[in-house]
């Protein structure tokens, strides 16, 4: 699910960064369990990434306009962070 997830805003060129546990696993080597995808973004990026994602089937919410959004599909979810 991650990996369609990352490839729609790829198609759109929505420029982002991922983080988190997938981030430290690419960089270390070192695997560990993880709920989540974590996206960092700017703000108009994570605004045209939550209408991509939901146009896609996503449940979209912002939980913080300042700085969090997140979307969902089944017990999966992606944090959108805006920086």
């Amino acid at each position: 699910m991650y990996r369609k997830a990352l490839r729609l805003p790829e198609k759109n060129e929505i420029r982002f960064a991922v983080s988190g546990a997938f981030a430290f696993q690419q960089h270390t080597g070192i695997c560990r369990d993880t709920k989540d995808l974590d996206i960092f973004l700017t703000s108009e990026e994570a605004s045209a990434a939550l209408a991509c994602l939901a146009r896609h089937g996503y449940e979209c919410e912002v939980r913080d306009p300042v700085w969090l959004a997140k979307a969902y599909r089944g017990n999966y979810f992606i944090d959108l962070i805006r920086v």
